[in-house]
């Protein structure tokens, strides 16, 4: 017997025995699926190529790197409170409705505030006594501190601006034949330095023909000489105006000294000065001579100031601009402290709060620039601005994460609270470092190596020392240069085709 017999009669006889045991098979329907799964074995076995070595290198080069910390969050608005009266009474009024946008200040809701407003007409009214018996009371030191001021500031402004004029000190000689004709200073001093200012003029391009540098109290860049109208001397509040007949063909030194005190009328403006800080200081201590009437005065501000506050308990108001979430005072119940009466959102400070994990949490630092995706606007971009990272972390499900807030760099109407994000942080950046493709560094017993192509044939493993990675990129900072090649990907295949030298 052949050894085809011999195949063909084992077959039968385990066909036999197949059949036997599951009776369904000797359907002839049933050999029809078997035949065509037969086929496809076999066909695959025919046609099937073996798997080609996959192998991929790149040169290397210097690019930037840059390491995003993304995230998903939730916009909320910068400022969100729910309001509440901060005394008890029945509300008289309710002034708003949700949804109804407020300004600053605005007012929401009252309680019956008849008693109260009474107590504060009378305490100003007591004030007002105090004050009529006093004479000299605060009030009064009050009104007699602000005259005897006045006073003091107006002698003080004309000793500083009385009598200024320029004198020359270099480029020619007063009262000789290279004298010029000074320039005419103008004005009201009203700064508080003293000091000189010094003009410099000399001849340029100007229509005029002379341009001049200011410094010593004040510093300015070249300005132009102007013979028809004065031009500011600085920004103390004095001008000065050239003659026609300045010095165009020549540099000359002009100095105006704050106060004039080579003016013959210096003297007499000192000593008005001087007398009146003297008559402020005894203005003021005659004011001081009813202490007994000055303490009843205060004594009556104070009771008006609390007036004050009881009636502002009965009001409440927008502390920011924004809209109403909610209302929950009623007209005719008794409100509480502390019991919310209204909630209100700001308008325009929206915030972003996103959970960065502890992983990740160390490259992110305020300030750092984030790139915010909105999946409601079809992906728009909008730019954000790392804020806030809270000092400690908060567990979820066992992870530690930090809620990180980011503030948007500006506004936009489509901005909503409740919106979720997609964000992008900006977490670190590294400009023209050499970077290679993170999945090309293999690690081997805590050493990072890249394999470096040194023939058509042969590799080296070489040692690196890696720094920022960030979107498939890893900065090489030992162990590469400019133009290796290196080995990106293979297969064991591929690599079974190679050399590796040492």
């Amino acid at each position: 017997m052949t050894y085809l017999s011999k195949a063909w009669a084992w077959l039968k006889g385990l066909v036999s025995r197949i059949t036997g045991r599951f009776p369904f098979l000797k359907r002839k329907l049933v050999y029809i699926p078997l035949g065509l799964v037969l086929l496809v074995v076999i066909g695959y076995a025919a046609f099937a190529k073996p798997a080609e070595p996959a192998f991929e290198t790149a040169v290397v080069a210097r690019q930037d790197i840059v390491k995003l910390v993304s995230e998903t969050g939730t916009i909320t608005p910068a400022e969100e409170v729910d309001l509440s009266f901060t005394g008890t009474g029945r509300i008289s009024r309710v002034y708003v409705t949700e949804g109804q946008e407020i300004r600053a200040g605005q007012l929401i809701a009252t309680l019956e505030s008849t008693r109260q407003y009474a107590d504060l007409l009378s305490a100003r009214a007591r004030l007002k006594q105090a004050e009529a018996t006093a004479g000299s009371g605060t009030r009064t030191r009050a009104q007699t501190e602000a005259q005897q001021d006045q006073l003091v500031e107006n002698a003080e402004r004309e000793l500083r601006s009385g009598d200024l004029a320029a004198y020359l000190i270099e480029g020619g000689a007063e009262g000789t034949s290279s004298d010029f004709s000074a320039p005419i200073v103008s004005g009201t001093y009203r700064c508080s330095r003293e000091g000189t200012y010094r003009i410099e003029l000399y001849p340029s391009k100007a229509r005029s023909g002379g341009s001049f540098r200011l410094s010593g109290l004040e510093t300015t860049g070249p300005q132009t000489v102007s013979t028809v109208g004065p031009v500011p001397l600085g920004t103390c509040g004095l001008y000065v105006q050239f003659p026609t007949d300045f010095a165009k063909s020549r540099s000359v030194v002009w100095e105006i000294p704050v106060p004039n005190v080579r003016s013959g009328t210096y003297q007499s403006r000192k000593n008005a000065y001087d007398a009146a800080v003297e008559n402020r200081r005894l203005a003021l201590e005659e004011t001081e001579r009813s202490p007994l009437l000055n303490a009843q005065v205060e004594e009556a501000r104070a009771a008006v100031l609390s007036a004050e506050s009881a009636f502002a308990d009965t009001r409440l108001v927008a502390p920011f601009t924004g809209t109403i979430t909610k209302v929950d005072a009623v007209r005719g119940d008794i409100a509480s402290i502390g019991t919310p009466a209204a909630s209100l959102i700001s308008a325009e400070a929206f915030e972003i709060k996103l959970s960065v994990l502890e992983d990740d949490i160390g490259d992110v630092n305020v300030g750092d620039m984030t790139d915010v995706t909105f999946d409601a606007y079809d992906g728009a971009h909008m730019e954000a601005r790392v804020s806030f990272i809270p000092p400690s972390a908060t567990n979820e499900s066992g992870a530690a994460s930090f809620e990180v807030t980011l503030q948007f760099t500006a506004p936009d109407e489509r901005i909503r609270a409740g919106l979720s994000v997609d964000a992008d942080i900006r977490a670190a950046e590294a400009t023209g470092v050499i970077a290679i493709p993170t999945r090309s560094v293999i690690e081997e017993n805590g050493v990072r190596y890249v394999r470096v192509m040194i023939s058509e044939t042969a590799y080296r493993k070489v040692p690196v020392a890696t720094g920022l990675s960030g979107s498939g990129m890893i900065e090489v900072r030992e162990g590469l240069a400019e133009g290796d090649r290196i080995i990106t990907f293979a297969n064991e295949e591929a690599l079974a085709g190679l050399t590796e030298e040492e």
